[in-house]
């Protein structure tokens, strides 16, 4: 079992550990897409020993949007913390998306993602498929 807390300053100069860093990056165009998402890594892939490539926190403005992009021997999970947004797979319709709401895309399908009213906030899980 492993649990992730946010640490004070003080608490991660004593222990620098890696997942507990929680490294923060800025994707400008992500993906072909408008605006710019906001990442929180709670893990580098290196640290786990599953096939994941991504575990992470993800933080879109209303207009900011991840392009239209393929998922080829992995799934992408989202779960919706907070905001409202809009997904489409495969480029189709898009639908609604807000807190509590959980999307699967599969291996061999593309999706795009936009915020549409506050700060859609999101949990996002990548895995390689067996």
């Amino acid at each position: 079992f492993v649990f992730v807390k946010q640490k004070t300053a003080y608490e991660m100069l004593r222990s620098l550990v890696g997942s507990e860093m929680c490294i923060r990056d800025r994707r400008k165009r992500m993906r072909g897409g408008t605006g710019s998402v906001r990442i929180r890594h709670f893990f580098r892939k290196e640290e786990l020993a599953c096939p994941l490539r991504l575990v992470a926190e993800l933080r879109l403005s209303p207009g900011d949007s991840i392009g239209l992009h393929p998922h080829h021997g992995e799934e992408e999970i989202f779960i919706v913390v907070a905001g409202k947004g809009e997904i489409s797979e495969d480029g189709i319709a898009w639908e609604p998306i807000g807190p509590g709401d959980a999307t699967l895309t599969p291996s061999g399908r593309s999706h795009t993602v936009r915020g549409t009213e506050g700060e859609l906030v999101m949990i996002a899980v990548i895995g390689a498929c067996a």
